[in-house]
Order: structure tokens, then C-alpha cells, then sequence
């Protein structure tokens, strides 16, 4: 394995506990490793990886193994041609670029490409190296009962219909597949042939000469791809497959969803042989074949019109009736026929907006009886995602947000210095990805959340959860005094509190989450009243009982403050329906320092007292009643 520098070598011996930086790298669940960029971190031995890892580079001339159950938002597979890294067992799942350059790497069922409103997995241009095996691709559908013009990126002979894949095969599974209805239908999709019930048809595909669309009756022999090329479907999207529900009621709120298709990547040059004898002006809808974004300016093609068209669900699009609109894009001049604020559409010079991964669109034979075809190549490809095409950014009405803003209470009450928000959602990201914003620092004061050791103005993550902690850092203050507004939003504050927590001053403040609280602190000569002075921490509320405010979720340890502050001690997270608890506190020698059993269920909160404690790294290994460990480092600098 080879590093870039030393600091990248403690860097991940910090973010993996216990287990310490060999040829063979182990990130177990619950870790982290985080660098700048592919490149920093090269591996050429085998991985397990049940944790998460920001970017990796697989490279070298020997075979490598893949295991575990883990996130890696950037892999490169670099090895030398012909050699294979193979994925043996668990699930490996891409959250932003797969690339490849050299190489082969072997999925064997056991790779997924992630999309989620934060954003959509993609796979870059190939300039060589070669994936083999199936991968499942996920696209991420908002909530919005409208139509979509949609594709799966894969190839395949068996096991390839739209109920296999689109509809789980008939399982339930939380916030995935689509429901289909239509006349034929039957009130349990799985015991007929996948339809609902229903007076309209909600899928339909194109392409018959002189019939236009033809309604989908049986999704169970419905090939949503073949062995050579991938389908093109409309489909009416108004909620996840539930083996038939209420969801075909127009009075349901519609619900966001994730398709899923397995399949063989395609990659390399993709023709589509649309038709041998059109006849003039007929329209064909044509599936984006990449697990990629592409530009619509570079796909070359033969005997089409000037114009291809996407049907848009954009928000702001098809108002009157929320069903959305078709947005031509004229090839000559790279332009869209709709290009305004809110549209989802750019024509930008250059950087028109790309057709998306999953999405399908419609294009038009010009003369009749010449052969019509459309082809894909890999410098097509772009790195913009979105999901304008598809519905609805981000419900705005879900997202909590927390507002800080730096104040000079005896300058000016009113007036703002500087200020940072932090939003929550379900499908938020907990690590740093293109929906956070970047801290640019003032000459003046500076208030901002710090998270991987970036400076953030924005940050972006999942629902709130108890023992969640955000960190807040402030710099080039004056010695002043100053307030700290904390401005709660469409927070559910049943079953949460949340803490403002003082590190200089060692003083905590209860923040509460319907109303704006103000901290008055004070900015002195000595350095360590500055920088990483603030945590906001949240916790189980004290009158909830022993409930856990988040449903059915292992709660992450949190011990804080860490490092830990002189005069403060170290307070942990319990879930009171895992008692009783075994705590121990292990030394850098492996020795066990400290050690508690907690069996009140209803203590929910440990306070650990480390003060006659040397400097150092230490472990904190927490064993619940079923034998599950998890473990979390804590430092000691003083």
C-alpha cells in the first residue's frame, strides 16, 4: 500500500481505531477514512471494507479480493491490463464516480451504484479496463405524481422483466420499485401479471409505426432490457411498489422511490439501431444506455431531426396540472426551447443540461426508408447530475434546518456578523458531497460547521438522529464579547434535546428546538477561546422515558467532548433498550483502564471521569445484551 505523505498515514490510523494501516486495509463498520482525492490513497492488496472510504485507487499487477458491507464514494480501478480485482462477497456501493482506467474489475453481483436526492452514482468515460459481472443501478425518483420518461442502464438475457427488477419481484421493500396499474390489473399485482387494477394505463412504451404508444398489460413479460441494448419506458410515478395500494388514488401523496436494475454495465461505443425503413417524422424514444450523464450536443447520429426532446418534471413545469411538460433541445445551437430560473433546464454555452442517468427521451426520423441510428461513446459522458427530468428537488417542507449566526450584542443587537446553516433530511448525506458549500472566509469574524476537516457554510445531512453532534468553529475574532443566535426549523423536537456545548468556557446550554436561543460568550487573548470552541450536540430527551427518538436504529456512539477538555469529563450515549451495557476504556497497550456495567435501562447518559488519565489515544468498547461492540476513539491531549 503507498501513501502520499505521513499525515495521510496518521490521518487514517486516526479514522481506523484499533486497526492499524497493513497491505491488506480493513475499515470496519462504523469507520471512516477520508482524503482529498483517488490518487492519495493507492491500494494493491486486498480490501475489506465495511465502513466507508472518500476516495480509492486499486491498482498495481497482482489480483485483489473485496469484501465487506461499505460505501466508497470514489473508486478507481488502475491495475495493470489483464489483472482483476474482484468483489467476493458483502456489497460494495458507489455514491459519486466509478472509474476506470486499466484493469478489471470483477462485481460478481456484488456492487451497487447509490442514488438518492443528494445525488446519483455514475460511472466516467472508460479509457480502458473492463467491468465484468452484474451491477445494480439505483435511480433515485422524488416525490411527485407525474410522468417519467425512464430506462435502466444495463443489459441482460434472463431474469431481465420490469416486475423482476422495477417491481422487486414482488417484494415490498421500503421506499423501492414502482406500482403499475391498468386495465387487466388485479388487486394483488404479484398473483397476476404485475398490474394494479386501475381505469388508466400508468406505463406505457413507444415506438410502433402508426400506434405511437402501447400500455404495458404484463410487467412480468415486460423485458425492461435485452442482451444487447436497454428499454425505454413513461411511466407514472407516484409511489414505491406495494403489491397494490392506495397510492392510484389521485388524493394520495405521492412518495419518493428508488428503481432498481441488475444488470451488465454498458460501456464503449452503443449503437441503437432505431429502425432500417422509418417513414418520415416518426418518433422514437431511446434510453440513455450509460450509468452516466450525457451531453446532448456530443451524441452523433444518423438520419434524426434537429430536435430531441425531454419530457421534464421539473417542479416548475406543467403547473396547471403537475404533470409535466416536453422541453425540446435544438442540436445546431445546443439551446432548449425552456431555459429560465426554476426550469431545471441550462443552455448555457457549452454546458447545456445533460440527459441523466436512467432518463429516456424522444427523437425523430427524418426521410423515410434510410437507416436510423443513434450512437453513444464514452466521451459523451458528462460529470453534471440532477434530477430536474425526473420531478421535484428535495421537499423543502421536510428538510430541518438549524441557523447560527455570529452577533456583537453590545456593538449591535440586530447586526449579523456572520452565520452558517446546517439542514437535515432523510435522504441527506452524513459526509461532505457537491450539496455542502464551502466556508470562503471573511477579513471580519467567521462562524462555520467543520466536518472532515472542512470548513463549511452549508452542511447537508440525514434526519436528526440522538448523539448526533454538529461542530462549530469560529475564527478571526476580536477580544470582544459576542452572542450566538441558534435558530431552529421544522425540527420534530419529540424525544430530542439538543445542547450547545462551551469548550473554553466548560459551560453547557439546553437549546431548544422550536425556538430561537442567544449564548453571550466572550473572546479573550488566550487562543483556545477561539477555533473549535462549540459542539451542538443532540441527545435523548430526559422525559422520554427510555424510548428512542428514532425508529429501530442503532444509535452511534458519540463520546464528547473529544478530545477531551480539561475539567470536563466524557459523557456517552446509552440506548436504554440494549441494556444492560458493558463499558471499557482500553489504553494505547491494550490495557483496560476504566470499566463499568451499566443494567438501569432507563440511564441514558454516562459520564466518564478521565482527568487522573495520561495523554492518549483511547478506546471506548461498548458491549450491549446481544454481544454487539461498537467502538470509538477518544483522545487525551493534556
Amino acid at each position: 500500500m503507498r501513501f502520499r505523505s505521513w499525515m495521510l498515514t496518521a490521518m487514517i490510523f486516526m479514522a481506523m481505531g484499533l486497526h492499524g494501516v497493513q497491505a491488506q486495509l480493513h475499515v470496519a463498520s462504523g469507520e471512516t477514512i477520508v482524503v482529498t482525492s483517488a490518487d492519495e490513497l493507492q491500494l494493491n492488496d486486498d480490501l475489506s471494507n465495511s465502513g466507508e472510504i472518500y476516495h480509492l485507487t486499486l491498482n498495481g499487477g497482482i489480483a485483489q479480493s473485496i469484501i465487506g458491507t461499505g460505501t466508497m464514494r470514489n473508486l478507481k480501478v488502475n491495475k495493470t491490463s489483464g489483472i482483476t480485482a474482484n468483489i467476493t462477497s458483502g456489497l460494495q456501493r458507489i455514491t459519486d464516480v466509478l472509474t476506470l482506467t486499466s484493469g478489471t474489475l470483477a462485481t460478481n453481483g456484488y456492487l451497487t451504484l447509490r442514488s438518492s436526492a443528494a445525488g446519483t452514482a455514475r460511472v466516467a468515460p472508460v479509457t480502458g479496463g473492463v467491468i465484468t459481472g452484474n451491477v445494480n443501478v439505483e435511480r433515485y425518483i422524488p416525490a411527485a405524481r407525474k410522468w417519467r420518461m425512464l430506462t435502466a442502464p444495463v443489459t441482460g438475457s434472463s431474469n431481465n422483466s420490469v416486475y423482476y427488477h422495477w417491481q422487486n419481484n414482488g417484494s415490498v421493500i421500503t421506499g423501492t420499485g414502482v406500482e403499475v396499474w391498468g386495465v387487466g390489473g388485479s388487486a394483488t399485482p404479484s398473483t397476476g401479471n404485475g398490474l394494479q387494477t386501475g381505469p388508466n394505463p400508468s406505463m406505457r412504451k413507444y415506438g410502433t409505426p402508426g400506434v405511437g404508444w402501447n400500455n404495458i398489460s404484463d410487467t412480468k413479460n415486460e423485458p425492461l432490457f435485452s442482451a444487447t441494448t436497454n428499454h425505454a419506458f413513461a411511466v407514472f410515478v407516484a409511489g414505491p411498489f406495494k403489491n397494490g395500494s392506495t397510492v392510484i388514488d389521485p388524493s394520495q401523496a405521492a412518495v419518493a422511490t428508488t428503481l432498481n436494475a441488475t444488470g451488465a454495465l454498458i460501456t464503449g461505443t452503443h449503437t441503437k439501431q432505431l429502425s432500417a425503413s422509418p417513414t418520415a417524422g416518426q418518433y422514437f424514444l431511446v434510453g440513455n444506455p450509460y450509468a452516466s450523464p450525457v451531453d446532448p450536443a456530443a451524441i452523433s447520429h444518423s438520419n434524426l431531426k434537429n430536435t430531441f426532446y425531454m419530457w421534464s418534471s421539473s417542479e416548475a413545469n406543467g403547473v396547471n396540472r403537475g404533470l409535466g411538460v416536453y422541453v425540446g433541445f435544438d442540436l445546431s445551437n445546443q439551446t432548449y426551447s425552456l431555459s429560465a430560473a426554476n426550469s431545471g433546464f441550462s443552455s448555457a454555452p457549452s454546458t447545456p443540461t445533460p440527459i441523466q442517468s436512467g432518463q429516456a427521451f424522444f427523437v425523430q426520423a427524418d426521410q423515410a426508408g434510410l437507416n436510423t441510428t443513434i450512437t453513444f461513446e464514452e466521451a459523451d459522458k458528462s460529470a453534471i447530475s440532477g434530477t430536474a427530468m425526473f420531478g421535484p428537488q428535495q421537499d423543502k417542507s421536510d428538510v430541518a434546518m438549524m441557523r447560527l449566526t455570529l452577533l456583537e450584542p453590545m456593538a449591535d443587537p440586530e447586526a449579523a456578523l456572520d452565520g452558517a446553516v446546517a439542514f437535515f433530511y432523510p435522504n441527506g448525506n452524513a459526509g461532505i458531497d457537491r450539496m455542502d458549500g464551502y466556508k470562503l472566509m471573511n477579513s471580519t469574524e467567521n462562524i462555520f460547521f467543520r466536518r472532515a476537516n472542512q470548513p463549511l457554510m452549508f452542511e447537508h445531512r440525514p434526519s436528526i438522529l440522538a448523539s448526533d453532534t454538529l461542530y462549530v468553529r469560529i475564527g478571526n475574532m476580536r477580544q470582544a464579547g459576542y452572542r450566538l443566535s441558534v435558530e431552529p426549523t421544522r425540527f420534530s423536537a419529540a424525544g430530542l434535546e439538543a445542547r450547545l456545548i462551551d469548550l473554553y468556557a466548560k459551560k453547557e446550554q439546553l437549546i431548544s428546538l422550536a425556538s430561537v436561543v442567544g449564548y453571550d460568550f466572550n473572546v479573550t487573548a488566550d487562543s483556545a477561546s477561539t477555533g473549535d470552541r462549540f459542539r451542538i450536540v443532540f441527545t435523548k430527551a430526559a422525559s422520554n422515558g427510555g424510548i428512542t427518538a428514532e425508529p429501530a436504529e442503532m444509535l452511534k456512539m458519540n463520546p464528547y467532548p473529544n478530545p477531551v477538555v480539561p475539567g470536563l469529563p466524557v459523557r456517552v450515549d446509552l440506548d436504554g433498550t440494549r441494556a444492560p451495557w458493558n463499558l471499557q476504556l482500553i489504553d494505547v497497550a491494550g490495557r483496560i483502564v476504566w470499566q463499568q456495567m451499566v443494567k438501569d435501562p432507563t440511564q441514558r447518559q454516562l459520564d466518564i471521569d478521565m482527568s487522573l488519565m495520561g495523554s492518549g489515544v483511547y478506546q471506548l468498547m461498548m458491549t450491549d445484551a446481544n454481544g454487539q461492540r461498537t467502538v470509538s476513539r477518544i483522545v487525551k491531549n493534556r
